[in-house]
């Protein structure tokens, strides 16, 4: 097994936590702790598929990220203010452990059972989170069940 412990930035973190992109490396970013979390790989479609379970796992780890709010920021330098703010507050980076029990669907099957929900078929409303954020497109795990 890799390292089941790694360091990550803050706004890599909080991009999950909070449903908001804020990770300075964008995202890379998303996918470099995505992939940490699952102990594989995720394609981009994936990350939002299992955003929920994703973001459950790193509040189980780090509880006390659950109260962040991000407020809506218009520009690059209002969220590069805030995300000093939070590095200052949260700190610059947490340590973040594999999930022991993450479990993932073929990338395939999960990108077909997400179609089903698409928005251009209208009959999906916009999800909250990094799926709304990422694109209403995105489905969730309950899809493939």
């Amino acid at each position: 097994m890799k390292n089941a412990d790694r360091e990550f930035e803050i706004g890599d973190i909080l991009s999950f936590t909070t449903g908001k992109i804020l990770s300075r490396r964008g995202m890379s970013g998303l996918h470099v702790l995505g992939a940490h979390l699952a102990g594989l790989s995720l394609m981009t479609h994936e990350l939002g598929f299992y955003s929920d379970k994703l973001r459950e796992e790193l509040l189980r780890q780090h509880p006390d990220l659950g109260a962040v709010k991000v407020p809506d920021v218009c520009d690059t330098q209002d969220l590069e203010t805030w995300l000093s703010e939070a590095e200052s507050r949260y700190g610059v980076k947490r340590k973040v452990s594999m999930a022991s029990d993450f479990r993932t669907g073929n990338p395939l099957e999960t990108f077909i059972a997400m179609q089903g929900r698409s928005s251009r078929h209208g009959n999906e409303k916009p999800r909250d989170g990094i799926q709304g954020t990422i694109g209403a497109a995105l489905g969730s795990e309950e899809d493939l069940n």
